[in-house]
């Protein structure tokens, strides 16, 4: 598919939206083909990454507190697990790239898997900032990166939220058999595929994380 730049008119008809969907098909599966490459090329860093430059196509330099590679924001982590999930479907519905909408799932998988290793760090919790191995920071008065810890009473946050709406989709649209396993209590008490039922949703987010050492979960989990 190829990107046509379809202009509408003042007042669009049908035909003219049926005609502009094909450039916005274009435009997300061109994004989603770039994120998988970018994610592609640095096989140790489990994470969506799309820090760089929307003018230059540039990365943002390695240095930049907020914007290189060592500041993890946990909503926009879990925000893009929702993205690719969606993605996934719509592609594989769609008929499009069956090779690209399998990439997501891969992608999904490692991020996920990684989300949960740092959530397991903060007593079950993500923070706005955080570096690769789940450790939060704060922004000091020059703007440099300070860490700080947290504990079970730390009161939770949006990217707590975001990150909770990123984690429901991937089971019901690419559980592996070692995560239902891992979560065989949950298959029991539902009828329904897992992340239906309503109170699957609430049991899955209650299930404590990974007993590892979390610092160990910057390495992507190649067994999934």
């Amino acid at each position: 598919m190829r990107y046509q730049r379809i202009e509408l008119p003042n007042a669009p008809r049908a035909e003219h939206l049926k005609a502009a969907a094909s450039d916005y098909q274009a435009i997300a599966i061109t994004t989603t083909r770039e994120i998988v490459q970018r994610y592609q090329q640095t096989p140790d860093y489990p994470f969506i990454d799309t820090k760089l430059s929307l003018i230059t196509g540039e990365n943002f330099p390695a240095s930049d507190p907020i914007r290189g590679p060592q500041a993890i924001y946990g909503w926009i982590q879990g925000r893009g697990l929702e993205a690719l999930a969606g993605h996934a479907r719509w592609i594989e519905r769609c008929g499009i790239d069956d090779l690209l909408a399998d990439q997501l799932r891969a992608i999904a998988r490692e991020v996920m898997e990684q989300l949960r290793h740092m959530r397991a760090r903060n007593a079950g919790r993500l923070r706005f900032f955080m570096f690769p191995d789940g450790q939060p920071f704060m922004l000091d008065a020059k703007g440099q990166p300070q860490p700080y810890e947290v504990t079970a009473d730390y009161p939770y946050g949006f990217s707590d939220l975001f990150s909770s709406k990123g984690l429901l989709p991937p089971p019901t649209t690419w559980a592996t058999q070692r995560l239902k396993q891992r979560h065989s209590p949950i298959y029991r008490r539902s009828k329904t595929p897992f992340g239906r039922a309503s109170s699957a949703r609430t049991k899955f987010l209650s299930i404590p994380t990974i007993a590892l050492n979390p610092r160990r979960g910057f390495t992507r989990m190649a067994h999934l």
